[in-house]
């Protein structure tokens, strides 16, 4: 990763943190585009950022490429512009043919595929674009926004191009992070991670294969492609010609070629065959440094989501190796989930049931319309979870429930992000002690704590400062003051509470989970100063299991 960012044609060291900076911008255009009535208010409520953090950079290996290339990845989440992104991005989205070129899934793609007759001669052949996110000239990208603009107008409010192109620069040009401490931003390209840059991709490459197919003169019998990964049939003495086109649109956008082998080529994860007669058949692919693991039987995972994992694997290889025969693919998939400890008998039933659900056609003619579903998490502990989803099930039927492990593969490796600083940290509950006795405030915040705490110190500071200035104007506004029960400890006491110390005992992102944990943690502590009517609304459930455990019951 340090040779990464250090790479001066793609990153460029910053001397500050520009968030608050780009935050400003943010709110500027977004209220500019209020101002103008290209969106409602509510739309500008969700495009406002007011408590944003530094983006954090971080790669993951991709151990099946030589030396494991590090895959570089801009964790964009709550950064300044990230709900304009998903804006821009979900207009764009919805502006693309997607039924041009694009692949949806490999489901969708075994379809196409089988039905397709390849002209004599012909074979098949991949083109892959060479780290694609960072290499699209930005100049590209908006040029691409010009060009496909009557479509985009269509699917925005926005209707002025210019402005809707101030927007993508603004974006674009807003790619920086943090990596040990350092400040970087990105020079060019887009960052993998923003919301805005798949959308961006995608046009840019339908740009490009709508210029490079106008300037080939021979039939192509199909071409489809998967984000970055291109897939299609050439004749032989062609393939370095469409190669040549493909990369002369612009010299940052490169292309890599992959010609079938043995008549054979993977794409996603199928391996398209093709035959004597030339059609394509495929078959159920994995990758030469696939390890064959799957969600193990014997794993500390609820059971459905074994059985889901399991089904859903024979339905992979049901689906997508149209060359077996039945046979051959039960012994597949038996021979794939007995290394991972599913018993036969298990398996078979698995079987089965899925081969009844897809041949069974017979559909309900109920008109009845079932109740909407509300959808509702559990932790997995191993006799218990089951024994509440059976009772929330029987007298709630309406409530889908899922499940979801507390210890995961996560903890045992290191953290690939910068730490978010304290004080940076949103989403928390606090503990503030008092510096003149053994008391403490325990409190709730959405923003980031450094700001929160800023409040307290003002509050404090004003009082203080008009106390000393003139204490019988200070005794009759009082009651202004007392807006906390920290401040009514201050006021009342004449103590100080020590603001540095504080500590974070709490952070989720839930605003509903976060409020329960600030009443159940001001219950237990004996010591806060906060009101004993904070946890009025909360349950006889937890208060009772709270009760027993400060009374140490287990």
């Amino acid at each position: 990763m340090d040779a990464l960012v250090s790479d001066a044609n793609t990153y460029e060291r910053i001397d500050t943190d520009w968030t608050n900076k780009i935050q400003t911008h943010n709110n500027k255009l977004v209220n500019k585009l209020f101002d103008q009535k290209m969106i409602d208010q509510q739309t500008r409520s969700k495009l406002v950022s007011y408590h944003a953090t530094c983006p954090k950079i971080y790669g993951l290996p991709k151990i099946h490429k030589p030396d494991s290339p590090l895959r570089v990845i801009l964790s964009c989440i709550n950064c300044p512009t990230y709900d304009l992104s998903k804006y821009l991005a979900d207009i764009l989205h919805r502006s693309i043919d997607h039924d041009k070129y694009n692949v949806q899934n490999s489901y969708e793609f075994c379809t196409f595929i089988n039905n397709i007759n390849l002209p004599p001669g012909y074979v098949l052949v991949s083109f892959d674009v060479v780290s694609l996110f960072t290499c699209i000239p930005r100049d590209v990208a908006i040029e691409a926004v010009r060009k496909n603009w009557s479509m985009i107008e269509k699917n925005t409010t926005i209707k002025n191009v210019e402005m809707f192109i101030e927007l993508i620069k603004f974006n674009l040009s807003s790619s920086y992070f943090v990596h040990r401490g350092n400040f970087y931003c990105q020079k060019s390209g887009t960052a993998m991670g923003n919301p805005l840059s798949p959308a961006l991709a995608d046009l840019v490459m339908e740009t490009l294969l709508d210029h490079v197919l106008e300037g080939i003169d021979i039939p192509i019998p199909f071409l489809k492609k998967y984000v970055d990964d291109l897939i299609t049939a050439l004749p032989i003495d062609m393939i370095e010609h469409v190669r040549n086109a493909l990369n002369e649109f612009n010299s940052h956008i490169q292309f890599t070629c992959e010609m079938e082998n043995n008549n054979q080529l993977p794409y996603l994860d199928m391996l398209l065959i093709r035959t004597a007669q030339q059609k394509i058949v495929t078959d159920w692919y994995k990758k030469p440094v696939a390890s064959g693991r799957i969600l193990n039987y014997f794993s500390f995972h609820p059971l459905t989501q074994k059985l889901n994992t399991a089904t859903g694997f024979i339905g992979r290889v049901f689906k997508l190796s149209t060359c077996r025969s039945e046979n051959e693919k039960k012994e597949l998939v038996r021979d794939y989930l007995l290394n991972n400890n599913y018993s036969s008998s298990l398996i078979n039933r698995l079987i089965n049931r899925y081969i009844n659900k897809n041949t069974n056609t017979h559909e309900s003619n109920s008109s009845t319309h079932p109740e909407p579903k509300m959808y509702r998490s559990l932790h997995h502990v191993e006799k218990l979870t089951p024994a509440l989803a059976k009772v929330i099930n029987r007298n709630f039927p309406n409530v889908q429930l899922g499940f979801k492990c507390v210890k995961t593969n996560r903890l045992l490796f290191s953290k690939l992000k910068d730490a978010t600083p304290q004080l940076e940290k949103r989403n928390v509950i606090y503990r503030i002690p008092c510096a003149d006795c053994d008391c403490a405030y325990i409190g709730l915040t959405t923003q980031q704590l450094k700001n929160r705490l800023s409040g307290h110190r003002s509050l404090i500071n004003r009082y203080a400062d008009l106390k000393s200035s003139d204490p019988n104007r200070a005794t009759e506004r009082e009651e202004e003051f007392k807006k906390t029960a920290l401040m009514v400890h201050v006021i009342e006491n004449e103590h100080r509470f020590d603001l540095p110390g504080t500590k974070i005992l709490e952070q989720d992102n839930r605003l509903n989970a976060l409020q329960v944990l600030e009443m159940c943690h001001i219950f237990c502590d004996t010591k806060t100063v906060n009101y004993r009517t904070d946890t009025s609304n909360l349950s006889v459930v937890y208060s009772g299991l709270l009760h027993s455990i400060t009374n140490g019951q287990r």
